[in-house]
């Protein structure tokens, strides 16, 4: 049997600092937190969740978070300031231990201001549409899905 797989935290505070350019700190303590939720509710890893991706009805491969979909991720990432490097990197190592507690609790998406406020502009059937902004983060409107009648 091969050895099991080690996680790359590299590679996960690269995908961090990325959705979270310009959110210094805070924002990338969200998007951990996003990343945290969707892979435990998931049973997956942190780097499984940010890497995700799928092929669009284009044939188009689309990632989950944008900033792993950059060619250039890695030379992005040290091009930016050291002391943004070290802060995703501490983040994301935190975010991947098992006794990490997510900062945004049940916030398992997010868009930019920017896309949120042209959601009237979508599609109808587009999943955005199916959620509810319940707090901004930075660049970033955190999103609930849409509470059904009669539920809780």
């Amino acid at each position: 049997m091969p050895p099991p797989v080690k996680a790359d935290p590299e590679k996960v505070a690269q995908v961090i600092l990325g959705e979270s350019v310009g959110d210094g700190p805070r924002g990338m303590e969200f998007v951990a937190s996003v990343l945290a939720t969707r892979a435990k509710r998931r049973g997956t890893t942190l780097e499984q969740e940010a890497l995700r991706s799928a092929l669009n009805e284009r044939g188009v491969r689309v990632y989950q978070f944008t900033a792993a979909g950059r060619p250039d991720l890695a030379e992005f990432a040290q091009a930016q300031p050291q002391l943004l490097q070290d802060a995703a990197r501490l983040i994301a190592q935190d975010a991947m231990q098992p006794t990490y507690v997510p900062s945004y609790p049940n916030i398992e998406h997010y868009v930019t201001k920017g896309l949120f406020r042209q959601r009237d502009t979508l599609p109808s059937t587009h999943w955005l549409h199916k959620m509810d902004a319940v707090g901004t983060i930075g660049s970033h409107v955190a999103l609930q899905q849409k509470s059904r009648p009669g539920r809780k």
